[in-house]
């Protein structure tokens, strides 16, 4: 996987999609962040070739997100407070 700043992109855009087209997978950054995924048609990503293996499988559900609004306060390690929680549920 290659990685290129949009910058570079806009002046070797033809390189950059010739190496998609290749089967590379090119990732497209801004200022270091990850933007874009550049993949040839007909290329699978990483993620859909492990689905396709079997060695995976995509999640049934909606993807959870916290939602917690309230604060934590802990006098000691967080660690140990999740440890202390997980066992009270227990």
């Amino acid at each position: 996987m290659a990685e290129v700043g949009t910058t570079q992109l806009r002046s070797e855009i033809k390189d950059w999609i010739a190496r998609a087209r290749a089967g590379e997978e090119v990732i497209v950054t801004e200022r270091g962040t990850p933007v874009a995924r550049i993949i040839g048609i007909g290329f699978s990503t990483a993620m859909e070739q492990l689905i396709a293996d079997g060695l995976i499988s995509q999640p049934k559900g909606p993807r959870l997100r916290a939602t917690a609004k309230t604060l934590v306060h802990s006098e000691g390690l967080v660690s140990e407070y999740v440890t202390a929680e997980r066992d009270a549920r227990r």
